[in-house]
């Protein structure tokens, strides 16, 4: 769904622009880069309006804000039976529509979060429409929305599916984004926060409801002991505050500014989400998980579907496990910071908004007589991949990009520098490496073909870059075009050669020659004894890619 340069009509009615600051707001400012977007308020109750907003009793009022305008309306008091929230709900969208008249304003698109909001579709016919379900909710009147709209949007995997089937190719997985630019910026300024706190200090950011399993936040304060401190960051409901009272070593730190939060979070040692065990729950993808990657921060969560696939980065698991999991989580947390960082990257509303329509690429690929196009996504943005499988597309990797900064390798002993004289056997491990390949993946590509690719990979490092293989015993190239940052281009130790620590000879060789201080490599994600060599000589996970085949005879 194409959203740059559209007009935008963003109806949060039930999400104030005032209240907090939200997955809802921020997502709104990410589209208010790219498009037009008026931000629909929560109505002001004709009972309690204030000094600034009597002036609403004559219309609706537009102000800018973070890029977008935030449309304020009057709202009908007392709304305690259905009828009236209904009949409330069709007096908002005729006085919206009336600004739109008088400002000229026709939208594209109505994004509603609410079956409130279904009177705009009314109002606002010729609109495309979309509705964003997170958690799982059933309101009343949500039937309808769901029939009517013409794009359903589901952040979680559970949510999607039961959706999906009975929805159809209507129906699709978007993940939550995150403000990644703002959270990461953060990073390393959490030391001035929280100065007089106990550490370690486990950490939750958020509004603290009955979402919230407050005996068990309670549960892992009374595990650490006076020797460490929980810390909880904004608003806590009544209820759960009296719960939480008799805790010595939990804090409320109480509601904050948005530009703190991330420098609080960047004070935690450990993140936690401690969720009861709900349906509303089960179906979540809570934004607070990505915020915390985004500052680095090791996760403990209790068990939420959509946030398994993280299991390598993050701790998910039982409400029983949680506990022991938050302690051998701080015994550990200054390990994988740099992959954690990377998901969040991969959650950004940048990654989210900025990608091209796989209908606008295929078209000019066909206009350009291309047989085969390479899509690649983020692992995790499983509407995408989806969508290009379900069109024809073949999934036939799913590549780790990894990145290392400040190196100082040296030339190993185990390896030598190869020349122009050594082009057979330099070609011959390249070969050897092709097998393994995404291509070789492929059936419609052919066997010499793929070879013939590695073979020119292989005579470009050796004329361009720099080739080390095994002075002696052994089989196996690591090929590398110098730059700014360096790229590995290839590597390969043949089987009988492996785990006797040749790998990081020819590597630590490679770099060296080309006098590289920093670079990259991609790697099969399911390389375990690369990612292990690659890791040891200080490479980080950057990012991890789906990889996609689309022969345009083929896809649809």
């Amino acid at each position: 769904m194409r959203v740059n340069d559209s007009r935008i009509l963003y109806a949060s009615t039930n999400h104030g622009w005032a209240v907090g600051w939200t997955f809802y707001q921020m997502l709104a400012g990410a589209l208010g880069r790219v498009a037009d977007v008026i931000y629909v308020d929560s109505p002001r109750s004709l009972a309690r309006l204030r000094r600034r907003d009597v002036s609403l009793l004559t219309g609706p009022q537009a102000d800018r804000k973070d890029g977008v305008r935030v449309l304020r309306v009057a709202g009908v008091p007392a709304q305690r039976t259905e009828w009236l929230r209904r009949a409330a709900a069709r007096l908002t969208a005729a006085q919206v529509q009336r600004w739109a008249r008088s400002e000229q304003f026709e939208p594209d698109l109505v994004w509603t979060y609410s079956p409130y909001e279904l009177a705009l579709l009314d109002r606002f016919p010729q609109a495309r429409s979309v509705y964003w379900t997170g958690d799982e909710v059933v309101m009343p009147g949500e039937e309808e929305l769901l029939r009517r709209v013409g794009a359903i949007l589901c952040v979680s995997t559970p949510v999607y599916e039961r959706q999906r089937a009975r929805y159809g190719d209507r129906v699709h997985f978007v993940p939550v984004a995150c403000d990644f630019d703002r959270y990461h910026a953060a990073l390393g300024q959490g030391a001035a926060e929280l100065p007089d706190l106990r550490r370690p200090i486990v950490g939750y950011s958020g509004f603290v409801n009955d979402r919230v399993d407050t005996a068990l936040v309670a549960d892992v304060a009374r595990s650490l002991g006076a020797a460490a401190t929980v810390v909880v960051v904004g608003p806590v409901a009544e209820a759960q505050r009296r719960e939480l009272a008799g805790t010595p070593n939990v804090v409320l730190i109480g509601p904050q500014p948005p530009e703190r939060v991330p420098r609080l979070i960047e004070a935690f040692d450990v993140a936690v989400i401690p969720y009861t065990d709900s349906e509303f729950n089960h179906n979540a993808n809570p934004a607070k998980f990505y915020e915390y990657l985004a500052l680095g921060k090791p996760v403990v969560s209790t068990d939420i579907p959509t946030l398994r696939p993280f299991g390598d980065v993050a701790s998910i698991g039982s409400r029983e496990s949680f506990v022991d999991r938050t302690r051998a989580v701080l015994e550990h947390r200054g390990e994988n910071a740099e992959a954690r960082i990377a998901i969040a990257r991969d959650h950004s509303f940048d990654a989210l908004l900025d990608g091209p329509e796989l209908d606008s690429v295929l078209e000019h690929a066909r206009s350009e007589g291309i047989e085969l196009v390479y899509l690649t996504a983020p692992a995790m943005r499983v509407d995408v991949v989806t969508a290009a499988v379900r069109r024809g597309g073949r999934l036939v990797d799913i590549r780790a990009q990894l990145e290392a900064g400040e190196l100082a390798p040296a030339l190993d002993a185990r390896a030598r520098i190869a020349t122009v004289a050594d082009r057979e056997g330099v070609e011959r491990a390249a070969v050897a490496l092709s097998s393994w390949s995404r291509f070789a993946n492929d059936p419609r590509i052919p066997v010499e073909r793929v070879r013939e690719m590695y073979r020119i990979w292989a005579r470009r490092c050796l004329e361009e870059g720099v080739v080390a293989v095994p002075d002696g015993q052994g089989s196996g190239l690591v090929g590398v075009i110098p730059g700014a940052e360096a790229h590995i281009l290839l590597a390969f130790v043949d089987a009988a050669s492996a785990g006797r620590g040749l790998g990081r000879a020819l590597l630590d060789s490679a770099l060296a020659a080309a006098g590289a201080t920093s670079a990259r490599v991609s790697t099969q994600a399911g390389n375990v004894p690369a990612l292990r060599l690659f890791e040891g000589a200080g490479f980080r996970v950057r990012s991890v890619e789906a990889v996609l085949h689309l022969w345009l005879d083929e896809v649809s």
